[in-house]
């Protein structure tokens, strides 16, 4: 039973990666990304599916099974680490590195799902819905009424909205960055991490994107490296449980699927303290 649980993470990822390669050659999409949901058509199965699905769990499970190995064979050297604040570094690596694309693209990345958040703020919340979450919505609401009072108008609200986002996000891979530092078998790694984040154009360009998946994303980038810091363990922590309880209702509520991650990460924290 103990081997079973160290190797669930493998196998439930094996497993969900396996359906999604699977689906990928059954899915196909006529017509323009905008249109109706119609568009998109499913092949027909057959039993070679069942045989394909389960080529891809196999392969993906010893892929990662290997990597693993590796990994734990690898020497663990923490002398080179010293105690240096990783975090601020981080922070302010990050701060200047992404400075050029927040002054450049003023006020931010604005998209179709945004200009539909914008409109029902500008309707006075009238017809509300949960497709752009109610959450973000609001957000929204709150930095343009804050551009009305300070008079400069819808584009600086969204600045403001912009510059808030900014910030979360630099803390989040910042402290993303802290995290593997502390945990991986070289500083090099976390290094870089950090050069990554800061040199790789489409981190920043989804940073000043203000779109209701960048809020998500990085939410749940946030959940994931929460996890990997403070492991299973942290159900034993009051102040880590809570942390974790908000951060999974904040996922539901800037995502209206955000609720099967719940439910999802529910069940199998139940599975991991029960076996």
């Amino acid at each position: 039973m103990e081997k079973l649980k160290s190797n669930l993470p493998i196998l439930l990822f094996s497993f969900f990666f396996a359906i999604v390669l699977l689906l990928d050659t059954k899915l196909t999409f006529n017509g323009e990304s905008i249109n109706a949901f119609t568009n998109v058509m499913w092949g027909t199965f057959s039993f070679i599916d069942i045989v394909w699905f389960c080529f891809f769990f196999c392969l993906t499970y010893i892929l990662l099974k290997s990597i693993v190995k590796l990994y734990d064979k690898l020497p663990v050297n923490k002398s080179d680490k010293k105690n240096i604040p990783i975090f601020k570094i981080s922070f302010f690596v990050l701060v200047i590195a992404w400075l050029p694309y927040l002054l450049t693209y003023f006020p931010g990345g604005v998209y179709y799902d945004t200009f539909a958040s914008i409109k029902q703020v500008e309707n006075g919340l009238s017809g509300l819905t949960n497709h752009n979450p109610i959450l973000y919505t609001l957000i929204l609401k709150l930095f343009t009424t804050l551009g009305e009072i300070t008079h400069i108008g819808l584009k600086g609200g969204l600045f403001y909205f912009l510059i808030l986002q900014y910030i979360i996000c630099t803390f989040i891979l910042s402290y993303a960055v802290k995290v593997i530092y502390k945990k991986t078998i070289s500083k090099w790694y976390a290094y870089g991490t950090l050069l990554f984040f800061a040199l790789f154009s489409l981190v920043p360009f989804y940073v000043i994107s203000i779109w209701k998946d960048t809020p998500f994303s990085f939410v749940l980038f946030l959940f994931v490296t929460f996890l990997l810091d403070k492991g299973p363990e942290f159900i034993n922590n009051k102040k880590d449980l809570i942390c974790y309880l908000l951060l999974l209702l904040l996922i539901c509520f800037l995502r209206n699927n955000g609720v099967l991650i719940l439910i999802g990460m529910t069940l199998i924290l139940f599975f991991l303290t029960k076996v």
